[in-house]
């Protein structure tokens, strides 16, 4: 195979977005139109993507993870999945803040809640806490998300009771360095 050829079978990869098959390996894919050649008919095989599935970006301090999800599973699979990954990627624990510094342990057995934009584009307006049911039964349909939504996390202590209102949503969000700027120029 000439080199053209392999650069023209070679995917355009989508930054940080990772999916997950039903053996929770990680494979990075990419939309089936960057394929050319013998080699799509497999790749469209092993990413199969339909309206059961949502990709979902889930924050939590300055971290942002895409997860690829069943629509039609209940939240409690999406929470699994979340903490494996997370433990698995951040074993020293979630950087919750920059300044100060602040890390976030995920502990195996980490209870999560959720949340969506109480108004959507607007951080500033605050988190909804999302009700995903008693043992976490709901679907993601059924908590009306919708494909590349932004759901915020936070991990609760096993210690500490699953009350709505002390639940804090932590995200930080990218901000523009006036001071940069200046010192350029």
């Amino acid at each position: 195979m000439s080199r053209c050829d392999r650069e023209r079978l070679t995917p355009t990869f989508i930054t940080q977005q990772h999916l997950y098959d039903n053996h929770r390996r990680l494979i990075v894919t990419t939309p089936a139109a960057h394929l050319r050649g013998p080699d799509a008919a497999d790749h469209n095989a092993q990413a199969a993507v339909d309206d059961a599935h949502l990709s979902l970006r889930f924050k939590h301090g300055i971290h942002t993870v895409y997860l690829f999800v069943d629509a039609l599973a209940p939240m409690s699979n999406v929470t699994q999945l979340l903490r494996e990954v997370l433990r698995e990627r951040y074993p020293s624990g979630l950087t919750t803040s920059v300044a100060p510094p602040e890390q976030t342990l995920v502990p195996a057995d980490a209870k999560l809640a959720y949340a969506v934009l109480a108004v959507p584009n607007d951080p500033s307006r605050g988190w909804r806490r999302i009700k995903v049911g008693a043992d976490e039964e709901n679907t993601p349909t059924k908590c009306n998300l919708k494909d590349n939504d932004i759901i915020a996390f936070a991990i609760i202590d096993a210690d500490q009771q699953d009350d709505e209102d002390e639940v804090r949503f932590e995200v930080e969000w990218p901000r523009v360095d006036d001071e940069l700027y200046e010192e350029g120029g």
